[in-house]
């Protein structure tokens, strides 16, 4: 099985945002089919050695303090309990529902800055998170050579 267009997560998508999120239509439940029949191929484990990257937009500030005297406050990254999804904030992504909080991270902070669409003044806080066990992920960047070629 293969995806039926390059426009078929997008159909999707708009699909379980704008119609329905549990009775899928014929197109939706084909794409899941090709998700589920391409995963085995785009399995890949993360180690215990390996790095997780996750960025915030914003900031801690500490004051600076001169002889008593605070003259200004320093921003500072977010402390590490506050790089964990905060329940109480949890607002809707790609993959969560409002109310339901998910960790979104990146294998290298680069990607994980641009995750967050940053303005060019924009303060970031980044956390790097170290897996205590062995992961098994599916990862959607490895292109999948279905029957079809494309050429550009």
């Amino acid at each position: 099985m293969h995806f039926q267009s390059l426009s078929s997560y997008k159909n999707f998508q708009s699909s379980v945002q704008t119609r329905s999120r549990f009775i899928l239509d014929d197109e939706s439940n084909y794409f899941l089919k090709a998700i589920e029949d391409t995963c085995k191929k785009r399995i890949k484990t993360i180690l215990t050695s390996e790095y997780l990257w996750r960025a915030q937009l914003g900031c801690d500030y500490i004051p600076l303090d001169q002889e008593g005297t605070i003259v200004a406050e320093l921003p500072t990254p977010f402390e590490p309990k506050r790089m964990k999804p905060l329940n109480d904030r949890a607002s809707e992504g790609r993959a969560n529902p409002k109310g339901i909080p998910y960790l979104y991270v990146a294998t290298d902070k680069e990607t994980a800055m641009s995750e967050v669409r940053p303005s060019l003044e924009a303060i970031l806080s980044i956390g790097r998170f170290k897996p205590t066990k062995e992961l098994s992920i599916i990862d959607f960047s490895i292109p999948f050579q279905g029957p079809r070629k494309l050429f550009f």
